[in-house]
């Protein structure tokens, strides 16, 4: 159900984007999905922070799950499967996946200390 009362273009928009958004949503499906976007976490660290910054976000983020990879059960599949996802797309900005990666795998380890105690 389509309602052009609600419907809103902004004059920059229309002036800026509106041609390139719809010359994209006019391509077959194979042409405008999330695989072709140009955006990644590679591609957005590496754009915003340089090579500095993806070598902090693997030193950081990435090394602080892998130094913890031996307490893992589930999280042994999730962290490498949750890696291919950052490839595929800026998952930061939508942050629930990234919460509910970091709470799975916080589940996962705090299931293994109480379980050695």
């Amino acid at each position: 159900f389509w309602a052009p009362n609600y419907e809103y273009r902004s004059k920059e928009f229309e002036q800026n984007h509106l041609k390139l958004w719809l010359y994209y949503k006019i391509q077959p499906p194979s042409e405008h999905s999330v695989v072709n976007y140009p955006n990644s976490v590679a591609n957005q660290l590496l754009g915003e922070y340089g090579i500095i910054g993806v070598i902090l976000f693997l030193g950081f983020y990435v090394w602080h799950f892998v130094k913890r990879l031996r307490f893992l059960s589930y999280g042994r599949i999730l962290l490498p499967l949750m890696l291919v996802f950052l490839l595929t797309d800026y998952w930061f900005e939508n942050l629930s996946i990234m919460i509910v990666f970091e709470t799975m795998i916080l589940l996962d380890l705090n299931k293994k200390e109480t379980q050695s105690l």
